[in-house]
C-alpha cells in the first residue's frame, strides 16, 4: 500500500540542502526595565484611603491622608491631603498641601491648595496659594499666634483659708509702713 519512493532527483537533493533551516538569534538589547519603585518616608504618618478616623491625631513629622478623618489634627511638619484624602474638622501644622477636600479651620504658616484641591472653611496662614483650578470657600485671616492658655488659681478650701487670711494680715501688720533700702556700693 505505502511504497516507498527511491527515487530522488539529484536536483531536489541539492535544493534541500542549501535551504537549511537556521533558527533567529536573539536581538542584543542593553536596555533595562525598572519596576514601579515606592518610596516610603520613615518619618511620615500614612493613613490609606480605606481608614476613616474620628478623634484627634499628632504627630511629630510629615502625615500624608488619603483616607477620611474626622477631628483635629496636629502636626509638627507638613500634612499633605492627597487626591481621595478628606479631613473635616481643624488641621494645625508647619505647612499644609491640599489635593483632597478640607472642610473646617486650617491654621498654617503655609497653605497650598492645588488643583484638585478644596478648602471650604477658615484659613489662618500668612502664605496662601491656590492654583488656578483650585477652589477655597470661606474666611481668609492671617495666622494668629497661639497664646498660653491663662493659669488656673489654685482652689482654696473654705476651711484653711480663714487660717492663710490670718496668718497673711499678720505679715502685713507687722511690716513697717516705709520701707528703705540702703546699697552699699561694692569693691572689685
Amino acid at each position: 500500500m505505502f511504497k516507498r519512493k527511491e527515487n530522488i532527483s539529484a536536483s531536489n537533493s541539492a535544493t534541500e540542502q542549501q535551504e537549511c533551516y537556521i533558527p533567529p538569534q536573539p536581538i542584543q538589547d542593553n536596555s533595562e526595565t525598572v519596576s514601579t519603585a515606592m518610596v516610603v518616608d520613615k518619618d511620615a504618618t500614612i493613613i490609606p484611603s480605606n481608614c476613616h478616623i474620628n478623634g484627634e491625631i499628632k504627630a511629630s513629622g510629615d502625615m500624608k491622608i488619603n483616607g477620611t478623618i474626622d477631628g483635629t489634627i496636629t502636626a509638627e511638619r507638613t500634612v499633605y491631603v492627597l487626591s481621595k484624602g478628606c479631613v473635616e474638622g481643624e488641621i494645625y501644622a508647619a505647612r499644609v498641601v491640599v489635593d483632597g477636600k478640607v472642610t473646617g479651620v486650617c491654621a498654617s504658616a503655609v497653605v497650598e491648595i492645588n488643583a484638585c484641591g478644596l478648602i471650604d472653611g477658615t484659613i489662618e496662614s500668612d502664605d496662601l496659594s491656590i492654583n488656578k483650578s483650585g477652589r477655597f470657600y470661606g474666611t481668609s485671616k492671617p495666622l494668629a499666634v497661639k497664646k498660653a492658655p491663662p493659669e488656673s488659681k489654685p482652689v482654696v478650701n473654705n476651711e484653711d483659708s480663714d487660717e492663710q487670711f490670718t496668718t497673711i494680715q499678720q505679715v502685713l501688720d507687722n511690716m513697717p509702713d516705709k520701707i528703705s533700702f540702703q546699697i552699699k556700693p561694692e569693691t572689685y
